[in-house]
């Protein structure tokens, strides 16, 4: 049973490809101490499906309280949760982090279902308007020219006509503290 911890602000697909659903609901994030998205955590002992867990390491000061009020009140809030960590030198786990949870908001369920199958270019017309123009992810999204031949010419292919750009996401990379066993 072989665990994996990711590093901190570790960029995977879950926060490279979802960010811009919880864009007004995480605004702010960056203030506090936010580490990545993810689509679960298996050592936590409820497994919520469908859902976004958002994993910060904060300060925990009032400002940080006032930011945990805020997001706690969202209509997509599911629950928030402190993730442990060994402290050595007080030699007791010690909260260090924060994961909060929120529910896919139901106007981008269609483009999460198309982000878990690794169809990156069958995001809704709407919600491809959230990546701004000119960036790697608006040319993986829209599956441009310019990614195509990037990608033609690296794997010295011809790739088929309705093929994705980009790779799926894998469990070890966008599951917190992902665990084989665990389905």
């Amino acid at each position: 049973m072989k665990k994996t911890k990711p590093t901190k602000k570790q960029s995977n697909n879950t926060t490279l490809f979802l960010s811009p659903m919880f864009d007004i609901i995480l605004r702010g994030r960056h203030l506090h101490g936010f580490i990545s998205l993810y689509l679960g955590d298996h050592e936590h002992d409820a497994q919520h499906k469908n859902c976004i867990y958002a994993l910060f390491e904060p300060n925990f000061n009032t400002r940080f309280m006032d930011y945990e009020k805020k997001l706690q009140k969202s209509p997509y809030f599911v629950e928030s949760y402190d993730v442990e960590d060994y402290d050595w030198e007080k030699l007791k786990e010690s909260p260090s982090k924060v994961m909060f949870v929120f529910e896919i908001p139901k106007e981008y369920k269609k483009d999460f279902k198309a982000f878990i199958s690794g169809k990156y270019s069958k995001f809704s017309f709407r919600y491809k308007t959230k990546f701004k123009k000119g960036t790697n992810i608006y040319n993986i999204i829209h599956r441009t020219k310019k990614m195509v031949e990037h990608w033609e010419d690296k794997l010295d292919v011809i790739l088929p006509e309705k093929s994705e750009v980009w790779s799926i996401w894998i469990p070890e990379q966008e599951i917190y503290r992902f665990n084989p066993d665990i389905k």
